[in-house]
């Protein structure tokens, strides 16, 4: 490297003044990989907000034992989609990444280095690959290298093989395994199906549209008299000083309307897109995170639940744990609401608000319902079907049903 060179900042050097800065290094692995890793994970987590990451990983060659590689530690941030991206770049470059790139749309794909000088590397040198949740590739190749031993060490001898001719052509040194990475990478995403994705796909497809739902929705209870109607009479039924969830809170929009006559209200939702949105628009009300078909509530700790259109991504098994365990928490005498939309089978979105998902509506039977809630311990108190607001809604019958937890249900 000549003198020029060294008085230039890194962002002032040309590709190649940087290729040649910082050559293409194999080392065997170092045990200590593992160390530096969760020394900046652990790090990368004390900064940034708890409700803007969903998972971080150890990728790369370093994440797998004994196997060849450049000493650079390689870590995933996968982001839940209400982060505020702006906010978290800045906080990045405030403790001390370097921007690589960046792509933001539907889409992130946002890179960091950490252990780049004008002299070279540092001891620790890191990469951060910053994301939204999916099932990204480098997780199931990293797990097929760790578990097909054989096929970790051709990785190695491959890379060893192009050491020369790339020793300062970082494009031409991963263009000359890629054929190799793709190759495993479809084996093991055969084999380990969709490990990476969320199970449930309701969650995902929810934090995808979080806030373009809101934005359409937050406000529709202008427009739909007799929900405000039921809604009221239910709050006329909840004891003083009773605990309510309202829960597949969505937003908030129910929420507030609940809090809004008195009664004391919080949210949950499946969701942490949702949640966050939620708690956006109310700063006033508590949201949490929560799974209705496995609440972490105590028992007979409600007052009351409102499910409205809550149950209406479940299956008729599902919603019937749903209705267990609302019965579970609810307090005897606790009352529950239920919305939902009649019909029969199921419609099927890939693109909701011009995003990809992967979630399905059901339609049920009122009588199915109704005769589900009875047999599992509650009193019928109203059972009604409304057709619907057209021209503001999606148009389907709408099916509404106020019960209370019989008092000898045990």
């Amino acid at each position: 490297m000549n003198e020029e060179t060294t008085r230039k900042s890194l962002s002032e050097m040309t590709i190649e003044e940087l290729w040649i800065l910082f050559p293409i290094i194999l080392k065997e692995h170092n045990p200590q990989y593992k160390d530096w890793y969760q020394e900046e994970k652990e790090s990368i987590l004390s900064y940034l907000k708890s409700e803007d990451v969903y998972r971080i990983n150890h990728i790369g060659s370093t994440a797998v034992n004994d196997l060849v590689a450049k000493p650079i530690v390689d870590i995933l941030l996968e982001l839940n989609r209400s982060c505020d991206i702006q906010r978290l770049m800045n906080e990045l470059v405030n403790q001390g990444w370097t921007l690589m790139s960046k792509k933001i749309d539907t889409e992130i794909d946002i890179s960091y280095n950490k252990g780049y000088t004008i002299h070279g590397f540092t001891e620790k040198v890191y990469h951060l690959h910053v994301r939204y949740l999916s099932d990204w590739n480098e997780l199931y190749f990293r797990d097929y290298l760790i578990e097909h031993k054989g096929i970790a060490n051709e990785y190695g001898e491959l890379k060893l093989s192009l050491l020369e001719e790339f020793k300062n052509n970082r494009d031409g040194y991963t263009n000359a395994k890629t054929d190799f990475i793709h190759k495993y990478t479809n084996f093991a995403k055969d084999l380990y199906k969709s490990r990476y994705l969320p199970s449930n796909k309701v969650e995902l497809s929810y934090d995808t549209v979080a806030k373009d739902y809101a934005k359409a929705l937050y406000y529709e209870l202008d427009q739909k008299p007799f929900d405000r109607y039921i809604l009221k009479a239910f709050c006329g039924r909840i004891r003083p000083k009773g605990n309510v969830c309202d829960l597949g809170c969505g937003p908030g929009h129910i929420t507030r309307f609940i809090k809004d006559k008195g009664i004391d209200v919080f949210g949950a939702d499946i969701s942490d897109g949702m949640v966050h949105v939620a708690k956006t628009l109310n700063p006033d009300i508590s949201f949490v995170k929560e799974n209705m078909l496995e609440l972490s509530l105590e028992d007979n700790s409600l007052a009351g639940i409102i499910l409205f259109y809550s149950i209406v991504n479940l299956s008729i098994e599902e919603v019937a744990i749903a209705f267990n365990e609302a019965k579970r928490v609810l307090e005897e005498d606790g009352m529950l609401i239920i919305a939902f939309h009649l019909g029969d089978g199921v419609l099927q979105l890939s693109d909701w608000f011009d995003k990809k998902v992967d979630v399905q509506f059901t339609y049920f039977d009122i009588d199915r319902i109704k005769e589900m809630i009875e047999s599992i311990g509650f009193d019928i108190l109203e059972c009604i079907i409304r057709y619907p607001y057209k021209g503001y809604e999606y148009e389907s019958k709408r099916g509404y049903i106020m019960c209370q937890k019989s008092v000898t249900t045990k």
